[in-house]
């Protein structure tokens, strides 16, 4: 069983199923027509029931020849009625939900392109795309179907109660004595539905997580041996979900013969109550068969709605998980200043950072200059915060303390989007996307270069050297990031990434790791030549990445220890010289 315990989302009930039905009204006219066909169609049926009682009395008792004749074109005509109006209900909700879907699958994902990166750094991907995927499916539970459902039968239970108290007046009476208690179970049902719904769809995202987990580290899950610990945590969370779907099923399969029994207990009241005086029941044979007719028919909307009632709080649920993701707020930017093109001066002005409050610091008290054109690098045991620095002059993160600037202005002062697009990033962990070599170079805003630009940016980073090897050349497509490729191959295609935007600012976090002695030199001169006329900003292990560098920080538990020249740290004999004679570099 799963430890963690779920808060229940704070908009649940009327205020939540407005809000999904605010999406709803600018399809208000599809929804009137589907309204309408739904209506028609329970009126029909309520009609039907209600022509039990000129049918008796008129037809059978009274005799009267022609309405028998004409009953048979009435119910042809009935029926033509109903079929059209339910063609246009179904029809009508169908093509509202699945614009819902539409709706809030496009919406969910332009969220995801403005969030900042501490919800992802606190919510796994495999929940997102349960998100994603499951609970906005499961809106649909609210509308569609559902809708139609809950207007056609609810239409028809007051068609039918309408027939009842026309036919017999003192007899539909007798269905306000269970009224209450009715009231009360579906209130009781409801809440449980709730409650059962969030913990289905929590479990959901623990599922997904997991798999999505074993999925992508195939590898590390086989070298350790650890299929039986997955299967594990995945076999909990599975019969857990499986636990919860049953009782679901269970409260399902208690709550419809608690109504039709209580809707029992009404119809032999009914019948008791007209039939105490045999001499004199209150309401003639046609009357009684007419409200007998309309209570056995009320028994079907009733279920339907019970059913309805389960839907709508599983699709309530899910509305909540979506409109708490859609309500967290993006990225931060409310800079004013638009750059073209910084020179590339950086300074970090005393700055501090940590990931949530009253955690240890990450970094503490950084101050650094650094002008614009140099190179500068950053060495440390891996924790001491070299990776987080670049990700505060990204501004990925705020710092909690102190401020960065580029060309003496503020980062918070720059526009987002712009600043970004001084920056061009190689890291370590090569992001490539399941699409060609070529258009994996000219990602994003870099697809308007041309064509020309393009393969140079290829040829200085060595892409062409063994993508000319290939069946399709640069226009292979590579694989969900970028599998077909080796290690190597993939980070000199994101090297010509960076070499194509063109930044005046680069950062290098482990650029050169997954290359092979070869590789690494051929690399090397088109970095220096990349590294002409930018602030470039280097993290490294190799000697032969950072040995130029105009000033060389050293880190250790998120300070700045040391810093200078590679020969001047040498000659100091501290942490950085260790660090080389151990063989870090």
């Amino acid at each position: 069983m799963p430890t963690t315990k779920v808060k229940p989302p704070k908009r649940i009930g009327l205020k939540l199923y407005l809000r999904l039905l605010s999406y709803i009204k600018r399809y208000f006219w599809v929804m009137g027509i589907a309204i309408l066909g739904n209506i028609i169609y329970a009126a029909v049926d309520s009609y039907t029931i209600h022509l039990f009682k000129p049918l008796i009395n008129s037809g059978f008792i009274g005799q009267d020849y022609h309405f028998l004749k004409m009953l048979p074109f009435t119910i042809l005509g009935l029926f033509l009625i109903r079929g059209i109006g339910s063609f246009f209900a179904t029809y009508g909700t169908g093509y509202v939900s699945n614009k819902l879907i539409l709706i809030f699958r496009s919406q969910v994902f332009d969220r995801f392109l403005l969030l900042p990166a501490s919800f992802f750094d606190k919510n796994p991907s495999g929940k997102l795309l349960s998100t994603f995927l499951y609970n906005i499916d499961q809106i649909t539970q609210a509308t569609g179907d559902t809708l139609t459902t809950l207007v056609r039968s609810g239409f028809t239970v007051l068609g039918l109660l309408i027939v009842m108290f026309t036919s017999s007046w003192r007899l539909t009476l007798i269905i306000f004595v269970i009224v209450p208690i009715l009231g009360y179970s579906i209130s009781y049902i409801s809440k449980r539905f709730r409650k059962l719904s969030r913990r289905i769809q929590n479990a959901m995202g623990d599922v997904t997580h997991i798999a999505e987990e074993t999925i992508t580290g195939y590898q590390e899950v086989r070298i350790y041996g650890a299929q039986q610990h997955q299967q594990q945590q995945f076999y909990t969370q599975l019969y857990y979900n499986f636990v919860q779907q049953m009782k679901i099923i269970l409260t399902e399969a208690l709550s419809s013969p608690l109504i039709q029994f209580m809707g029992a207990i009404i119809l032999s009241l009914m019948v008791y109550v007209n039939f105490r005086d045999p001499a004199h029941p209150i309401a003639t044979p046609g009357a009684f068969m007419a409200v007998l007719g309309a209570m056995i028919a009320i028994f079907n909307p009733l279920k339907s709605l019970n059913q309805v009632n389960a839907s709508i709080q599983k699709g309530l649920t899910a509305t909540a998980s979506v409109f708490k993701l859609l309500d967290t707020h993006p990225e931060v930017d409310n800079g004013t200043i638009t750059l073209k093109r910084v020179k590339g001066d950086i300074r970090f002005d005393n700055v501090s950072f940590q990931f949530q409050k009253n955690r240890a610091l990450v970094l503490e008290n950084i101050n650094i200059d650094i002008h614009a054109g140099q190179t500068v690098a950053f060495v440390g045991k891996s924790g001491s915060g070299k990776t987080t620095l670049t990700h505060l002059l990204a501004r990925f993160y705020q710092p909690t303390k102190g401020d960065i600037l580029i060309d003496n202005h503020p980062l918070s002062t720059l526009n987002l989007a712009d600043l970004r697009a001084q920056i061009a990033l190689v890291s370590q962990n090569v992001t490539l996307f399941d699409d060609t070599i070529y258009n994996n170079i000219a990602f994003g805003a870099l697809d308007k270069t041309t064509e020309k630009t393009i393969m140079a940016a290829a040829k200085a980073a060595h892409v062409l050297d063994f993508a000319e090897q290939l069946p399709e050349g640069m226009n292979t497509k590579i694989g969900q990031n970028g599998y077909g490729l080796s290690g190597g191959q993939r980070q000199r295609v994101a090297i010509a990434r960076a070499i194509l935007k063109d930044a005046p600012i680069l950062i290098l976090d482990e650029a050169t790791s997954a290359l092979d002695n070869e590789s690494e030199k051929l690399i090397q001169e088109s970095l220096m030549i990349l590294k002409q006329n930018r602030t470039t900003l280097v993290i490294a292990h190799r000697l032969s990445t950072i040995e130029n560098a105009n000033t060389i920080f050293v880190m250790s538990e998120g300070k700045i220890i040391e810093q200078g020249t590679h020969s001047q740290l040498i000659n100091e004999k501290g942490m950085y010289a260790h660090l080389h004679v151990s063989g870090a570099f």
